[in-house]
């Protein structure tokens, strides 16, 4: 898998995969880390709400899951506080899978 390289000065800053689109439909594909944007959905979760590739931010399908479970037990803010928090401790505390792992 190829990637693309961000540099700045001569220190590479950031490295993500290429993405090839498959479908004929769209013309772009996304390459979306959630922890490039975490900092800003703490300080605003309610914006978790109404992002555009609120799939595409969720890491994998446990996140995306666990998206669906909130959804259904809270109400949208409170469901979108909880999302935002769990995804705030695993970019910030280095747990992405630790959240969901089963002792």
């Amino acid at each position: 898998m190829t990637a693309l390289s961000g540099i700045s000065g001569h220190s590479l800053v950031v490295q993500l995969p290429r993405i090839r689109v498959k479908d004929t439909d769209k013309r772009r594909g996304r390459c979306i880390n959630y922890r490039h944007v975490i900092e800003g959905l703490h300080r605003k979760p309610r914006a978790f709400l109404y992002c555009t590739w609120q799939q595409e931010l969720l890491p994998n399908a446990q996140y995306r899951e666990f998206w669906q479970h909130l959804k259904a037990e809270f109400d949208l803010d409170t469901a979108a506080l909880l999302m935002v928090e769990a995804l705030y401790i695993a970019a910030t505390q280095d747990k992405e899978m630790a959240l969901f792992r089963v002792p």
